[in-house]
This record gives C-alpha cells, sequence and structure tokens, in this order.
C-alpha cells in the first residue's frame, strides 16, 4: 500500500476504536491554565494530582507548564502540580527527556526557556552546533566539520553524540504530560502509573513492555514554537490495543504514547497488539519533501545510555562557509 493509504486506513481505524478526549496548541502567546476557575484564582484551594497532598503541606506558587518549556510550551499552565513535585520532575525525569531531545532540538531551532540549545564537541577537534531564526551556524576547523554534505540533494547529515540519559525517565517525561492533560474522572483508571513516574528509582518497578513509543518523522520546514497535543481514549473495554494515548508533536516529530491503566488494560497482559499511527497532518509539500517515516522507540531501559549518537539529515536552501580565526569558543 501507498503511503497516504496507509493514512486514510490508519484515520479510519482510529475513528472506530478511539475516542478523542481533547487536543491542545501549546505555545509562547498568551497563558491559560487547566483547572478549575476557583482554584486558579484560590491557591489554598489546590490538590497536586500527582502527591495528592494540598495546602499548607505543599505549596503551589511555581508555574507548572504541562509540557516542558524546552520544547517551546510556555503558554500552557496546570493548577494541580505542587512545587515539589514540579521541581523534581524539573530535575528528574523532564531532564532526561531535555537530553534525549536536545540533539534535533538544536538543529531545528526549538527556542527552550534559556533559548535555542547549543551542541559542543570536545576532543581533539571541538565544534560548535547553534543556531537561531532560519539559519543553523556550524563552528568547527574546516578539516574538521562534524557533518557531511550530499551536495547533489542539497543534504547535511550530522551524527551528534548524545548526553547520558536513562530511558525509563524519558518515558515517564512523556507519560506525565499526558496525566496531566487528563480530566479528573480519568484519574482513578491511572494510580498505578501516578506512583510510578514519581519513583525516582527507575528499577524499582516499571511498565515494561508499555515502555515504547512511535516517532514520526516530517521531513520539509515545520513550525518549531509550538507543541500540538491530543489525548484519545479507547472506545470498546474488550479492545486489544491500550485504553489511552498522548499524541505529541514539535518540530519535525511526532511521538505516540501509550498510558498504561492496570484497571482497564488488564486483559492486554501476556498479549500482542499493534496500533496504527495516528494520522498527522504537515504543512510540508510532501511531493518536494517526501513522506514521513516512522520508529519504534523502546524506552524500557532502566540503565544510564552512554555514547548513543544521533543521524540527522538536514536539507538546505543555502550554505555559507565563513572563515572565522577562532573557530571554535
Amino acid at each position: 500500500m501507498t503511503d497516504s493509504t496507509n493514512e486514510v486506513n490508519g484515520g479510519n481505524w482510529f475513528h472506530q476504536a478511539y475516542h478523542p478526549i481533547g487536543f491542545w496548541s501549546i505555545g509562547l502567546g498568551h497563558r491559560t491554565y487547566l483547572g478549575d476557575e476557583t482554584h486558579i484564582r484560590d491557591k489554598s484551594r489546590r490538590v497536586c494530582r500527582f502527591c495528592g497532598q494540598t495546602t499548607p503541606a505543599v505549596t503551589f506558587n511555581k508555574e507548572a507548564h504541562v509540557a516542558p518549556q524546552l520544547l517551546a510550551a510556555r503558554n500552557l499552565l496546570s493548577v494541580y502540580e505542587c512545587d515539589v513535585c514540579n521541581e523534581n520532575f524539573g530535575i528528574g525525569i523532564e531532564n532526561d527527556l531535555g537530553i534525549w531531545t536536545k540533539p534535533h532540538r538544536a538543529v531545528l531551532r526549538v527556542p527552550g526557556q534559556k533559548g535555542v540549545p547549543t551542541i559542543i564537541g570536545m576532543g581533539p577537534d571541538p565544534w560548535r552546533i547553534e543556531g537561531s531564526g532560519t539559519t543553523l551556524k556550524v563552528n568547527a576547523r574546516r578539516d574538521a566539520m562534524p557533518y557531511e554534505v550530499d551536495e547533489e540533494n542539497h543534504l547535511i547529515i550530522m551524527e551528534i553524540l548524545r548526553d547520558p540519559y536513562t530511558p525509563a525517565g524519558v518515558m515517564k517525561a512523556f507519560v506525565r504530560i499526558g496525566l496531566t492533560l487528563m480530566p479528573d474522572d480519568e484519574l482513578v483508571n491511572f494510580s498505578k502509573l501516578m506512583a510510578w513516574i514519581q519513583n525516582p528509582n527507575h528499577k524499582a518497578a516499571h511498565i515494561g513492555t508499555w515502555s515504547w513509543i512511535y516517532e514520526t518523522t516530517f521531513p520539509g520546514p515545520m513550525p518549531n514554537d509550538r507543541v500540538r497535543a491530543g489525548l484519545f481514549r479507547r472506545k470498546s473495554e474488550e479492545g486489544l490495543y491500550p485504553y489511552m494515548f498522548l499524541m505529541l508533536a514539535y518540530g519535525n516529530h511526532a511521538y505516540q504514547v501509550p498510558l498504561f491503566s492496570v484497571e482497564r488494560d488488564a486483559h492486554l497482559d501476556e498479549k500482542r497488539f499493534e496500533v496504527p499511527l495516528y494520522p498527522l497532518t504537515s504543512s510540508a509539500d510532501r511531493a518536494a519533501f517526501g513522506h514521513p517515516t516512522e520508529t519504534l522507540i523502546d524506552l524500557t531501559g532502566t540503565e544510564v545510555i552512554q555514547g548513543e549518537t544521533v543521524k540527522i539529515k538536514l536539507s538546505y536552501d543555502a550554505r555559507e562557509e565563513v572563515t572565522d580565526v577562532n573557530p571554535v569558543v
């Protein structure tokens, strides 16, 4: 089947199998809050949905972003994440997600809280990759460039080393976004998942084969200053596919993340299941840039991953070589 046929079939399947709970566009504009209006005005009435604590046991003074600011997601906040959970997520699982996404965020020039991240290559021939606006700058010695150029196809091919990260931490960060977007009446179905993402010891408990995500990569120019999110719930109790999943997209990447419910997904134990990819749309011309590609990514690992590289292909309209007496700072 062609790519377009697969997308049509996938769209039909999802319409029959899942009910959309909500869609969100998260970016850099006017701020809005998830939560009851009275809780937005009165912090003393807030309850943290992750730890269950209220004031005065915990405080709600920090801004709790639904998706991490490192993805340019600053204008959607939640009123039901306390300062303790907010800080723990930030220094823990969101740090893993930041490391895991950093190579792509750098080359796609995604503006995080501190601007577009910079990638620095160390060693005998150091180099630097930094970007802003529509320009990506590579600062390196001419005979030690960290990329290859395909002149005929106008492609730059990079292989970037990731900093150390834990796969389970990345999965927990994705799941936290889904749990934050979730309606209050669904939380009773995800008590185990709530406990799992809060446990800093990734080896203590895990959700096994549910720690996988589908990554879709869209070729061509795409907006890099917003996150698209969607939450979907299974229509049939007997369906052989996850009760709920999160769709999250930023830049040229989209992720389909299962949200495991012990209460609703027990009948899936020891069973194999396949879920079509959610049919996302792209503003880029597929005739010019090609069709999206899909990858199944395993995030079950509880050990720190070191030495992993990410291969990235970039198309370009023009490139310019500039001589600098101090090529790397």
